[in-house]
């Protein structure tokens, strides 16, 4: 489940991406969105019925991490302005941070006092990675609430972002 839910994750990220930078119509998001679904479900099926192959799942959702990593980060560099929207640098942070405790993933080593591994230091580490980056997604909601061209906007508290 942990393999699996981590993949849907991701993957999930990298269409809220793609709608975000590409902003394409109806159609093109519904193919792009059920294209990476039926992808992720092929590779359920695989890993759970034909051969679990740990290798193949590592692969899969690094290159998925990658793709997602970089594509937030183009997309703050291309598609955003620091002073209207001063809140990417948590995008930023999360992002990053999340890179290099990646390595925790990649590189394994002995536990530490025979408790903590690797996985462990990564599965702790994504508490760090998940607050700043829940904080973006507020903010950037927010964002695009108050350019949306309707009159009614939703209302909503501000969260501290």
């Amino acid at each position: 489940m942990d393999y699996f839910s981590a993949l849907a994750f991701v993957i999930a990220s990298v269409m809220v991406l793609h709608r975000r930078i590409f902003n394409p119509n109806r159609f093109i998001t519904i193919l792009f969105s059920a294209l990476l679904s039926a992808f992720f479900v092929n590779h359920v099926n695989y890993m759970t019925f034909v051969n679990f192959d740990y290798g193949y799942n590592l692969t899969v959702n690094i290159l998925f991490g990658l793709i997602n990593c970089f594509g937030w980060l183009f997309f703050c560099i291309y598609f955003c302005d620091y002073k209207r929207q001063p809140y990417i640098i948590y995008c930023w942070l999360s992002v990053t941070s999340s890179m290099v405790f990646m390595l925790l993933e990649l590189c394994d080593f002995v536990p530490i006092g025979w408790i903590f591994d690797a996985h462990a230091l990564w599965h702790a580490s994504s508490i760090l990675i998940i607050i700043p980056w829940y904080k973006f997604i507020i903010a950037d909601c927010l964002y695009l609430l108050g350019q949306a061209p309707s009159k009614s906007k939703p209302k909503f508290n501000r969260l501290s972002a």
